[in-house]
Order: C-alpha cells, then sequence, then structure tokens
C-alpha cells in the first residue's frame, strides 16, 4: 500500500514493531484547539497548560521526534581560535560533554565591539551569512556544527545508544548544548537568545525552542514539513511533503513510527501547532513564501492561527505570528534584517513595521445566513420528468449556496503571450513532454491558463476532445502541484487531448487574490468564483479551432473534483466527468465523522461560508452528491475513490452513486451503466499508480465517444 522505503522496512524488520490500533485512536482531520484535548477537561489556566505541556512532550517524542537524552551535567569549552576583525572577535570552541567527555560539538562566536552583555544571535553554521548581518546590528552571533556540511549531530547516535532521537531532534540537541555553554561567555545575555534556521534548519529551530525554554525568542523561517506546516494541512489531498513523502525521501529526520501515519494523518495523537504551542508565550516569527515549494503559506497560517489560543491563555496573542514574502525556497539579506527587526522589537520596543498577513483576513466577516433555496432530493425522482425538475431545482440551490454574483460579462478569450519565465519557474510550469506543445491562454476576468497539446495538434486544427484540469488545494503551485512523478496535466495531453489548466482563485499564482476576497465581496463565495471561472474556461475551450466543443471533459482532484461536479451540474457543455477523491458528502460530512466537517468548506478554506449555517444541521444543506451526479445525468461520469481516505468514507460515496444511479437510468436506456464508482486499495495521493486509473477512465470515455 506504500511506496518502498528500505530503511524503513530495516528498521521495522528489527524493531518488531506494529502500526498503533488505528481503530482505537479518534479520527480528527482538523487541527483541534490545544486547550480542549480530546477526551480530557478544557484547560483554563496557565497552570493547566504546563501540566498538559508535559503530557504532550512525549506524544512528540514517541511518534515523531524519538526520545533525547537529558542534558549532560558538564559542558566543557575548548577555545581552538580567536581573531580580532577589526574589533569584532572572532572564536572557535570546541565543546565536551556526555560519557567520558566523548561528545564533540564545534561552535563559532562573533563578539561586536563593547563591553556587553549582548543579545545572542544563534543559528546553525550553514547560515553564517545570518551571523553577520547580526553581529553588525549589535547582536553576539553563534553558530554551531548542526547542518548538512557541518553536522556533528550524526556521532550523537553512538553516544547515546538508548535513545532514538531522528536527525532533526539531533541537531535541535545541539543547539540546547550550545546555550548550556553560551551562559559561561560573559559577553552573552544568556535571557536574550533568539535561534533561528531555515529549512530543515528551521524545523530544528522550532523543536528546539518547543522543548528548551531558555530560548527567549525563536524564528523558524521556511520550516515546511516537519516543521509549521500542520501534516492534516500539508498532505497528498493538500499537496506538499505529505507524512508518506517526508518519511520516504529523509528516513532520518524523524522517528520512523511517523510513517506508520501514512495516508492517516487524521489518527494523529498530535500535530505541529501543538509543537508551536509548547513555545508560548516566548516569541516565535514563522517565515514562509507565498510559492515555496516545500511548504504552504496556507498551511503554516493555518497551524499558527491553531496555537494562537494557548499564547492567547498567556495574554501573550501579539507573540505569534507569521512574516510573508514573495517567491519560493530562496532567502535574501533584506529577509534577514526582517528577521533581526523581529529581535530588535522583542528584546527593546523597536517597531516591527511589517504588517499582518494571514489568511483568516479572507474568512467572512459576518455569519452566513441559510440560502432561501429548496431543499433538491435525488433519492425521490421517479418519472424521467422529476429529473428536469430536479435538476433545476438543484441548480438553484448551487447558486443560492454560492452566495449573491457581482455583474459579469463573456470574454471568451484566447492565445495569448507567453508567461514571464520567471513566473513560470517559480510555480512549476510553462514545460511539456517531447512530442508536445503549449501555449499560454488568457480568458473570463483575466484568468490565465495553459493549453497542452501534441506536437502540431495546434497548427492542424484538426478538432479534439478537450480536458479541463481542475486541481486539488496545491496553494505553492497551483495546478501543477501535487503530483509526484509526470504531472497529469502532461500525461493527459499525451492522450491527444487539447487539456487547459489554470490556476483556480486562492492557489498557484492566485494566492493573493483571494486574501481580501470576503472584503471586497462579502456576499459572494469563493465557490462562485471558481464557478464563474470554471465557466468562462469552457467558452475558451469551445471556442478553439483545435478542441472539439461537443467532447470537452473535466478532469479533478479533491478540490478540484469537487469543482469539476458542480461545473458539470451546472453547464451541460461538460460532456463528461472524471473525478478523483471527491471529499465527503455534505450532509454526510459531520464532525463526529471525522472527515472534518463542513467548516473546513465554510470557515477553513473557505469555500462557501453559507455552509456554516448548517453545522449540527447537515441534513438541510440544499444539495450533495446524489443531486449533483443526478444533475449531470446522462453524461457519463466516473468517481475514483481509494479504500483509505480520510477526507471521505467510502460507503457514503457509495450510496450517494447508488442514489444518482435512479436518475441516470430514467435519463438514458442502460444509463447507469455511465454513472461509475472505482475504489482501488491504498490511501488517497496523487501518485502515479491512481494518476494511471484516470488516465484508463479517460481513455475508455474517449474510446466510447459519448460525448
Amino acid at each position: 500500500m506504500l511506496p518502498s522505503s528500505p530503511p524503513w522496512d530495516e528498521w521495522q524488520k528489527a524493531s518488531g514493531e506494529l502500526p498503533p490500533d488505528f481503530a482505537a485512536l479518534p479520527s480528527c482531520n482538523v487541527l483541534t484547539n490545544p486547550l480542549t484535548p480530546i477526551g480530557a477537561a478544557p484547560i483554563t489556566t496557565v497552570a493547566q497548560w504546563r501540566a498538559r505541556r508535559q503530557e504532550l512532550i512525549p506524544i512528540l517524542e514517541r511518534w515523531f521526534l524519538g526520545r533525547s537524552p537529558p542534558p549532560p551535567p558538564d559542558v566543557r569549552a575548548t577555545i581552538e581560535d580567536e581573531t580580532d576583525n577589526g574589533g569584532t572577535i572572532h572564536r572557535r570552541v570546541v565543546l565536551s560533554f556526555g560519557p567520558e567527555m566523548r561528545g564533540r560539538l564545534r561552535v563559532e562566536l562573533f563578539i561586536p565591539p563593547g563591553a556587553g552583555p549582548f543579545p545572542v544571535f544563534l543559528t546553525q553554521h550553514f547560515h553564517r551569512t545570518w551571523a553577520m548581518v547580526a553581529v553588525r546590528r549589535g547582536y553576539l552571533a553563534c553558530i554551531y556544527a548542526g547542518s548538512d556540511g557541518h553536522d556533528d549531530s550524526e556521532d550523537l547516535i553512538a553516544l547515546y545508544p538508548d535513545h532514538d532521537f531522528g536527525r532533526i531532534a539531533r541537531r535541535a540537541w545541539c543547539a540546547s548544548r550550545t546555550i548550556d555553554f553560551l551562559a559561561s561567555v560573559p559577553q552573552a545575555d544568556s535571557a536574550r537568545i533568539a535561534l533561528t534556521g531555515h529549512s530543515r534548519n528551521g524545523k530544528q529551530s522550532a523543536i528546539a525552542a518547543a522543548l528548551d525554554e531558555r530560548i527567549a525568542v525563536v524564528i523558524p523561517s521556511s520550516p515546511g514539513a516537519g516543521g509549521t506546516c500542520a501534516m492534516r494541512w500539508y498532505s497528498e489531498h493538500y499537496p506538499g511533503q505529505s507524512v508518506e513523502q517526508l518519511t520516504r525521501q529523509f528516513p532520518p529526520w524523524f522517528h520512523p513510527r511517523l510513517r506508520f501515519f501514512s495516508g492517516r494523518e487524521d489518527r494523529l495523537p498530535f500535530d505541529l501547532h501543538d509543537l508551536l504551542a509548547l513555545i508560548a508565550p516566548r516569541p516565535c516569527l514563522v517565515g514562509s513564501a507565498v510559492n515555496d515549494p516545500f511548504e504552504s503559506v496556507y498551511a503554516a497560517d493555518r497551524t499558527v492561527a491553531a496555537a494562537l489560543p494557548v499564547y492567547a491563555l498567556h495574554g501573550a496573542a501579539d507573540r505569534l505570528r507569521m512574516s510573508w514574502r514573495w517567491g519560493g525556497h530562496e532567502t535574501s539579506p533584506l529577509m534577514i534584517e526582517g528577521y533581526v527587526d523581529w529581535c530588535d522589537h522583542i528584546f527593546t520596543g523597536a517597531p516591527f513595521s511589517e504588517p499582518p498577513r494571514e489568511f483568516p483576513s479572507m474568512r467572512p466577516t459576518t455569519v452566513a445566513a441559510r440560502p432561501s433555496a429548496a431543499r433538491a432530493d435525488a433519492s425521490v425522482v421517479a418519472p424521467r420528468e422529476d429529473c428536469a425538475r430536479l435538476r433545476t431545482r438543484t441548480r438553484a440551490a448551487i447558486h443560492a449556496l454560492s452566495g449573491v454574483a457581482p455583474p459579469g460579462s463573456l470574454h471568451r478569450g484566447g492565445i495569448a503571450k507567453p508567461t514571464y519565465p520567471h513566473t513560470a519557474a517559480l510555480l512549476e510550469r510553462g514545460w511539456c513532454d517531447r512530442g508536445q506543445e503549449t501555449r499560454h491562454v488568457v480568458f473570463g476576468e483575466g484568468v490565465s491558463g495553459d493549453i497542452y497539446v501534441r506536437e502540431g495538434a495546434i497548427a492542424s486544427g484538426a478538432p479534439r476532445p478537450g480536458v479541463i484540469w481542475m486541481h486539488p488545494p496545491a496553494f505553492q503551485h497551483g495546478y501543477a502541484g501535487g503530483t509526484e512523478g509526470a504531472p497529469i496535466h502532461i500525461a493527459m495531453a499525451n492522450e491527444s487531448c487539447a487539456v487547459l489548466a489554470y490556476d483556480q482563485i486562492g492557489f498557484g499564482g492566485r494566492v493573493e487574490e483571494a486574501e481580501r476576497f470576503y472584503h471586497t465581496y462579502p456576499r459572494w463565495s469563493l465557490l462562485g468564483k471558481m464557478l464563474r471561472d470554471a465557466r468562462a474556461a469552457v467558452d475558451m475551450m469551445t471556442g478553439l479551432p483545435f478542441v472539439d466543443p461537443t467532447r470537452i471533459w473535466m478532469v479533478g482532484y479533491h478540490l478540484g473534483a469537487l469543482q469539476a461536479l458542480h461545473a458539470a451540474a451546472l453547464d451541460e457543455r461538460i460532456a463528461g466527468v472524471i473525478a478523483l477523491s471527491v471529499p465527503q458528502p455534505f450532509r454526510r460530512d459531520r464532525a463526529a465523522h471525522g472527515c472534518g466537517g463542513l467548516g473546513r468548506w465554510a470557515h477553513d478554506l473557505p469555500l462557501a461560508p453559507a455552509l456554516s449555517a448548517y453545522i449540527g444541521d447537515e441534513e438541510s444543506v440544499p444539495y450533495d452528491l446524489p443531486e449533483l451526479l443526478a444533475a449531470i445525468a446522462p453524461r457519463p461520469c466516473t468517481l475514483i475513490a481509494p479504500s483509505i481516505d480520510r477526507e471521505s468514507r467510502v460507503e457514503d460515496l457509495r450510496s450517494a452513486v447508488d442514489c444518482a444511479r435512479r436518475a441516470y437510468a430514467l435519463e438514458a436506456p442502460g444509463g447507469a451503466d455511465r454513472l461509475a464508482l472505482q475504489t482501488p486499495e491504498g490511501f488517497s495521493s496523487h501518485r502515479a499508480d491512481l494518476n494511471a486509473s484516470v488516465l484508463a477512465a479517460l481513455r475508455a470515455a474517449l474510446a466510447a465517444n459519448t460525448g
């Protein structure tokens, strides 16, 4: 069921460990409030949180970090070299500790001119240049050999054989040993220590701060998976380095037990907002880039927001925040200056000028009222005339749930000038397979996308089937995100289709477009905007001479699958739908079922704020998956639902399909066969074998010529 990971297989064979009893672990697909732990009384005082803190640390150690040794009773420093660089003292030191003093850690100090004591800017050897910036700002900078290229943490495995801490936790432990040493440096103000690091060093910085309360300020910079991107919000469904990918691609980083939760993140007894909560009330600034390929600015924002209640309990809600920057995973001197600005703000009260930017600002500003639409019900269709009435009622319900749309007009658009190369590179697009060609397009309300076809198809003008790819919620890369191996839009173009791929609002090149959407359009919804864009995409495709306007399909994954079903229910020009990993049907999406509840669509993403009015009364949602499918009938529709999917339950999808088959059977002779549900074994992901199922379904549909 999982891709091969030889190091993990060897560990499991040697240890004999079995997976936990997942049935005994509560399923929770959202980030719980750390102050209301499942199965325990709410936490209302700082003293109660301190007790909870001591319970959380062993949980994190067992399933995530591994168990670290206690602090050594003695850390000795040997000065190897010291130079004076224009008044700044550069001192190289080797620390000794542990059994028989066999532990070794290289440390370097950069002490600015003056008597001190100075606040400390602590980071890893890899970020030596960051230390240079801090020194010129009046900090004593300290770097330690706990990063790639200069890593003394590997020797800790042999030094402490009874402890199983992973590489990232070992490096975090080295940060604490450096702090042991700093207490003996008279120029260092050990009450004002700031720790920072980027990427995997950002992970260790967050972990060190969570475990070592001597760290006064922490700045995890783009720590991504295993750092400040909650595993429930950064996975196969919300594409990024999932638990499965993280533990396979970087097996030494964390404890091997974490891999047991691949595809079962909802069963994790913790998440990374708990890690941030352990830092409270000490200041924490999480750095994140809008289109970083190794993190999701949205997942980081949700993780920070979920930890805020603990900071608020301490009266320190302003001490946990995010720092956004434009671009990808790269760093810059300007970014580092901003991090030092934060340290100045905390240590000296200097102003911090960066305005807060948070995804909650894209949330609806008021609680939505229930739309006035009548409830559609696919279970009561009998004569064929009922199907038409049901379709009309379903479409009215979709429009009502989508909110009040602002005025709009048709703009078919078409082929446009290519995307700027730096933008294409940032979003990982603009390339195609050998034997393919691509064209940039603009349509609707300025939406841009790309067409992928076989080479020569555009010049020939011969009509071919069209496919519109509706991507999952890949915040960093939009339509190009979420696939290991060949992207699905590239693979579909090899099936002699003209494939349109574009970013939906809030993703890829359009992340910031969604940030203030609900401030500008308080009565509309992201669902409504997405459906308007989808209709505009069909308008554009029908006007391209090399696309057959009668054979335009939609293919989607997760959120994209939900969008494809909605779009096809409204627009009969869409010839059919292939939907992979359709989320839980609305009326069955109760919090108790563990899939996340309507709140993730109403508040967290938030797709349709009006759904908030049905939380606790889900059965009253005006339409659901059976009605969407019935509105698509008799056009072919294939749902692919992996057997393990924390975002939906196969039995509920099967029930919806069985209900909708009545409408299919009434609409056309043999129509029930046009609605298919496939349930391949394994957990839901946008991986090669499931993409192969999508391609097989597409080939079968095109061969049947049912458009």
